[in-house]
């Protein structure tokens, strides 16, 4: 892979990562501070749609950006061999789905393993940023990629 690709998804997967930290904190704040601890089952039901919009977003927006910067020429075209769909809308729905398909079963094991009894509200908040860390990090060098392999002038 080009120096000049790999840093650029690099930065843009970074950029992700941490506005979707802050997200997932905020929304667990505001969902759960009055809360301590925080129930195992909640934990799990909020999962669902944090999963969804970390990787919904983590895919839309970048590319959205990606594909911006192509059409200026702010940035070269990539091709690769790997195809995926063409439409950033619905890239980001596949990939939401996708996220959804892997990160809930994986929560509806793990949570009820690791916290039985549920998580005082400080540790919360630092699962569930970590949480839409990992997703962010999964789902945007995917979305990057792709959206520089876009030829968007045709």
């Amino acid at each position: 892979m080009q120096t000049s690709k790999l840093r650029y998804i690099l930065t843009e997967t970074a950029i992700s990562v941490a506005i979707n930290v802050l997200l997932s904190e905020a929304f667990a704040w505001l969902i759960f501070h009055a809360v301590n601890p925080v129930p195992a089952p909640a934990i799990l039901r909020d999962a669902i749609p944090q999963t969804v919009m970390v990787a919904f977003m983590g895919s839309l927006v970048p590319g959205l950006i990606t594909r911006a910067r192509l059409r200026t020429g702010q940035i070269p075209r990539f091709p690769s061999a790997i195809f995926f769909i063409r439409n950033p809308f619905f890239r980001a729905l596949t990939l939401a789905l996708v996220a959804v398909l892997v990160g809930v079963p994986s929560c509806a094991f793990l949570i009820p393993s690791l916290w039985p009894q549920g998580l005082i509200f400080s540790s919360l908040l630092w699962m569930k940023g970590m949480y839409g860390a990992l997703v962010a990090a999964l789902i945007t060098p995917v979305a990057v990629s792709s959206a520089l392999s876009e030829d968007v002038n045709s």
